[in-house]
C-alpha cells in the first residue's frame, strides 16, 4: 500500500514535469526562472499525511493516514534561492491492540514547525520546479485508554514540488515532503510522507505603470506663407525633426501597456506615408540570452501590431531584436534594471513633402 502511495506521488510529479518540458520544447522556449527579484510570500496548504509503519506488528487495526494542513511564509532572495518556515498539523495515526482480553485504541497526533532552504528552477514562463531541505521541530502526543504521553524533538526532511504562477502575485504549488524518523521511542515513531496542494501570495509583485523617459518633442513646421504682392511660389521643403520614443514592459512580459507613448509615432506615419519607423526590442539579463532575444522580438512585434491596428502600413515598419545587449542601465542594479525591458522607436528626420 505504501509503495503504491509513493509511486503515485512521484509518478504524478514526474509526468507533470515531462509534459511541461515537452510543451516548452514545442514552443521553442529556453528554460528561464519565472520568479522575480527578492520578495516576501505567505501561503496555506492542505493534503494527506501517511505515517509509514505507524503501528506495531501485533495490532488488530491500524490507520496511518489522515488529512493535514499547514501555513507557511518565506523570503525569495534570488530567482533560485529562498528560505521558508511553516507550521504543520500532521493529523493523527490510530491503532488498536489486544490487551486484557479487549482491543484498546491508541491515538498519536503530531504538530511541527518546519524550517527549509528552497532551490528553484524555471521550466517555462509560468512553471517552476523546486526542491527543499530542512528540519522539523516536532511535538507529538500518544493518547491511550489509561495514559497520555508526549515528547518533542527534531527530524530531517526533504521535499520536491512544482509551482504554477497564475499572476504576478498568486502561485499554486503541488508538493511532496519526506520526514525521516518522525517521533521517538516514548510516543512511537515512523517515517512521514506529506503530499499537499498550496496557494501562495507574493508581496510587492503587482504591475506598476512606469513613466517612459521624455525624449525629443514633435515639432510641427508650418508651410511657408506666400509674401504679399509677391509672385506665388511653391513652398520650400523643410526638415522635419526626428521622433524617438521608449515603451517599457513588465518583467518577462510582452503585453503592451503604455500605448499613449505611441500617439505621436502614429500621427507622423499617418501624415507622411513615406516615413519609416525603426522598432528595436530589448530585455534585461535575467534568464537565458536566447530566450531574452526571443522575448525582445515579441515586445517589438507587440508595438508593431498596435501601429498596424491604428492604420499604419506594414511597409512603414522595420523590426529588430537585441535581447539583453545594449542595456541603458546596469542589470546588476535591481532598482534600475526595469529600464532595460524596453522597445525603442525612432522615425528619422525627413524633408517635408
Amino acid at each position: 500500500m505504501f509503495d503504491r502511495y509513493i509511486s503515485c506521488v512521484l509518478s504524478t510529479l514526474l509526468a507533470i514535469a515531462l509534459t511541461l518540458s515537452m510543451a516548452v520544447k514545442a514552443d521553442e522556449l529556453t528554460p528561464v526562472s519565472t520568479t522575480t527579484d527578492s520578495a516576501l510570500y505567505l501561503g496555506v496548504k492542505a493534503g494527506w499525511m501517511h505515517y509509514q509503519n505507524a503501528c506495531e506488528a501485533w495490532n488488530t487495526a491500524c490507520d496511518g493516514n489522515d488529512a493535514a494542513y499547514g501555513l507557511y511564509a518565506g523570503y525569495q532572495f534570488t530567482s533560485h534561492f529562498a528560505l521558508e518556515t511553516a507550521y504543520l498539523d500532521l493529523g493523527q495515526a490510530v491503532a488498536s491492540y489486544p490487551q486484557t482480553g479487549f482491543d484498546e485504541t491508541y491515538t498519536g497526533t503530531m504538530k511541527a514547525w518546519e524550517t527549509s532552504t528552497i532551490g528553484r528552477m524555471g521550466i517555462s514562463q509560468q512553471w517552476d520546479l523546486f526542491a527543499k531541505l530542512g528540519t522539523l521541530a516536532w511535538q507529538g502526543e500518544n493518547k491511550g485508554p489509561y495514559s497520555i504521553r508526549s515528547d518533542s524533538g527534531w527530524a530531517p526532511q526533504v521535499g520536491i514540488g512544482i509551482e504554477y504562477r497564475w499572476s504576478d502575485t498568486w502561485v499554486t504549488r503541488l508538493e511532496y515532503q519526506y520526514t525521516h524518523e518522525l517521533g521517538s521511542e516514548e510516543i512511537g515513531g515512523s517515517h512521514g510522507h506529506l503530499t499537499t496542494l498550496g496557494l501562495t501570495y507574493r508581496f510587492g509583485q503587482r504591475s506598476h505603470a512606469i513613466s517612459s523617459p521624455n525624449l525629443a518633442p514633435v515639432q510641427t513646421v508650418q508651410p511657408a506663407q506666400p509674401v504679399a504682392q509677391a509672385p506665388l511660389v511653391a513652398p520650400q521643403k523643410v526638415e522635419i525633426a526626428p521622433i524617438q520614443r521608449v515603451v517599457l514592459f513588465d518583467f518577462d512580459r510582452s503585453s503592451l501597456k503604455h500605448v499613449n507613448e505611441l500617439n505621436a509615432v502614429i500621427e507622423r506615419l499617418t501624415q507622411h506615408p513615406k516615413a519609416r519607423v525603426h522598432i528595436r526590442g530589448y530585455a534585461d539579463s535575467i534568464g537565458a540570452s536566447e530566450y531574452n532575444k526571443a522575448l525582445s522580438m515579441r515586445r517589438a512585434q507587440a508595438v508593431s501590431a498596435h501601429l498596424i491596428a491604428n492604420g499604419i502600413k506594414p511597409q512603414q515598419i522595420e523590426l529588430a531584436a537585441f535581447g539583453e545587449s545594449f542595456p541603458v542601465e546596469a542589470n546588476e542594479n535591481p532598482l534600475k534594471r526595469h529600464l532595460n525591458r524596453r522597445v525603442e522607436l525612432e522615425i528619422p528626420a525627413m524633408m517635408s513633402e
